[in-house]
């Protein structure tokens, strides 16, 4: 919890809408995606589009670490908004700054590769993105991915978290510093 306003929040931080959700480690390799919850229990297995997320989209030796929350709409649909991503393409993030990784992420979610639907590529998705819980037999379903929404922490900023339109139940907001290394394991003033 941000208590008190650190005098450079405008500068040096930045906000986001939290999505209502779990929070998960999601996991991709050898094919398949994995959602580990917060005491590290398996929760789900899926296709995703993360680098070794999917046997057809890209090389099972790729590996990539992402914490997501999972938020699920009106209609039952899951979707992982990524909040952060430590490991992409078996490239570990963990010691570069939030905004090298915030950029990283945007970027490579943008590559044209990762847009493509696995229907296009003759792979098998399901219709609602579903998240099976427990990692269910048989066809896997693939998971949306989304970035989550990032922006300086200015006034304006703060409030356009907490009061905008996110097309999502909002459940907070999340704050990171500019300069902050992810740490895993261990809770951060900076995160």
């Amino acid at each position: 919890w941000m208590v008190d306003a650190p005098k450079n929040l405008g500068q040096e931080w930045y906000v986001a809408s939290r999505p209502e959700g779990m929070r998960y480690l999601v996991v991709s390799g050898g094919g398949k995606t994995t959602a580990y919850s917060e005491h590290g229990n398996q929760r789900a297995v899926f296709y995703s589009r993360l680098p070794g997320g999917h046997p057809e989209t890209s090389h099972f030796s790729d590996m990539s670490v992402c914490d997501c929350v999972r938020h699920v709409d009106t209609d039952g649909r899951s979707k992982l908004f990524v909040i952060d991503v430590m490991v992409w393409g078996g490239h570990s993030l963990y010691e570069a700054d939030f905004e090298f990784r915030h950029y990283w992420l945007s970027e490579k979610l943008q590559e044209p590769s990762l847009h493509h639907s696995l229907h296009e590529r003759g792979g098998k998705a399901s219709s609602k993105g579903g998240f099976p819980e427990g990692g269910g037999k048989g066809t896997l379903p693939e998971v949306e991915l989304t970035m989550l929404e990032w922006s300086k922490a200015t006034a304006e900023n703060i409030w356009e978290a907490y009061t905008g339109s996110r097309g999502y139940v909002r459940d907070g907001l999340l704050f990171a510093h500019k300069n902050c290394a992810y740490l895993p394991g261990e809770p951060s003033p900076l995160f």
